[in-house]
């Protein structure tokens, strides 16, 4: 089971805000056993066993995603939304990005330095309206799958969202946001 939490707010407290709500959200799905470590990569481990967290932010917008084997109890997070969604695996990665003054031609300069020639032919034989929100959703997913591996953004170019690998699985959720655009994508693996 999937536990989305999605907050938005001031861009220059953004990793407090995450901080917190990540300390709330485990606080109530867990109680005071749950401790929150960090890897040499920062990849954000869990002391729960068949738990795993992610977190993302980006202009003041704040992901965080919480993988369970159970359902939580419904949660009462403060300024954010919960969304519960289904989904397996034994480990989570989750991103965002602001999709505020983004452009197709600097979307595609990006896209030819990072992505697979299949990814960039995708976003060319778009029309330059839809380029954005494709890349954003590439983007997103390589970044989430780099979060949940926890190889960092290094290995970025070696995710090709068009093949996706045996045990990975993408899924581009919809935000509660007001008045914002953004893309998010979450990366559930299996057999980590």
């Amino acid at each position: 089971m999937i536990t989305l939490v999605t907050a938005v707010g001031d861009p220059a407290r953004e990793k407090e805000t995450a901080a917190s709500l990540t300390a709330e959200l485990l606080r109530q799905a867990f109680g005071d056993p749950a401790v929150l470590t960090c890897e040499k990569s920062g990849r954000p481990r869990l002391s729960v066993p068949g738990a795993d967290l992610s977190i993302s932010h980006s202009q003041g917008i704040v992901l965080i995603g919480l993988l369970t084997k159970e359902a939580l109890p419904p949660l009462d997070l403060p300024d954010a939304a919960v969304t519960f969604l289904d989904g397996e695996g034994e480990a989570i990665g989750v991103d965002v990005e602001d999709a505020a003054g983004r452009t197709a031609d600097k979307c595609l300069r990006i896209a030819r330095r990072f992505f697979f020639p299949g990814e960039t032919a995708v976003l060319q034989a778009l029309p330059p309206q839809e380029q954005v929100p494709a890349f954003l959703t590439f983007w997103t997913q390589k970044e989430a799958a780099v979060k949940a591996t926890g190889e960092g953004l290094s290995a970025l170019s070696t995710v090709d969202t068009q093949t996706p690998l045996p045990g990975r699985t993408f899924l581009t959720p919809p935000l509660p946001l007001e008045g914002r655009e953004a893309v998010a994508a979450i990366c559930l693996l299996k057999n980590a």
